[in-house]
């Protein structure tokens, strides 16, 4: 007999964000007021979210949890595409457009990003068995291939120009400045926040001296599919 309940008992946060999405659309195809009403403090949220998602995840020295603190970073860059996309503006119908589009594109981008850094997360842990940041001294010398792989990840999420990250970051945050010019400046702080993150963990895992036990991994041809995946993104 299956145990799966005969209907959902909750939305999943993917399903939500769809919803989300829909509403912001909406507002922007028909000019909906509803939405528009709530775009600002939603907008406010948002930028809350980017600001706090940073900085906890910046405070982590367990690599697993800081990854996971910056999807709430990564999640307000796209609610905060979606406020501005709903936001009742007449005379800045593209730049709403635009940050409907960089919120669509973080959304994707996100799931390749972050699925990329948990598999070198799990590929760290198998050399080393540990989650924290100072046992990976001198860890990314001695796999030049993880090397590679984290050090793309890690740009990509910190939003370097060329790939996925850049793209979706720069739609909203144009789009946003046009709409509420104070919050994008705001928001901005957060990208500076998670690249003093992602750099200080790849310093970490560059410097100081290795522990761990040399043993191969299959992990390679996993991470280099969704590393490519983020690549096209940004094409």
């Amino acid at each position: 007999m299956s145990t799966l309940p005969d209907r959902p008992r909750q939305f999943s946060p993917g399903a939500a964000q769809d919803g989300h999405l829909r509403d912001s659309e909406d507002s922007v195809l028909n000019d909906g007021e509803t939405f528009a009403r709530y775009a600002l403090i939603i907008a406010l949220f948002a930028v809350v979210s980017i600001l706090y998602g940073a900085l906890v995840a910046f405070g982590q020295g367990n690599l697993k949890r800081r990854i996971a603190y910056t999807s709430i970073n990564h999640m307000g860059y796209t609610v905060l595409g979606i406020a501005v996309a709903g936001a009742l503006f007449q005379d800045a119908v593209y730049a709403r457009e635009m940050a409907l589009i960089g919120a669509t594109v973080e959304m994707v981008a996100h799931g390749l990003i972050t699925g990329a850094l948990f598999l070198i997360c799990g590929s760290f842990w198998q050399r080393t068995e540990e989650y924290d940041l100072d046992s990976y001294g001198g860890l990314l010398r001695q796999a030049p291939l993880l090397a590679t792989f984290a050090i793309l990840a890690s740009f990509a999420s910190l939003g370097l120009p060329g790939l996925a990250g850049f793209v979706a970051e720069f739609h909203i945050f144009a789009g946003t400045f046009a709409v509420y010019p104070w919050l994008a400046v705001i928001g901005v702080l957060g990208i500076l926040i998670t690249a003093a993150l992602f750099l200080q963990m790849l310093q970490n895992c560059s410097s100081g001296r290795c522990r761990s036990d040399g043993r191969s991994l299959t992990i390679y041809a996993q991470l280099s599919g969704v590393c490519s995946g983020c690549c096209r993104q940004a094409s």
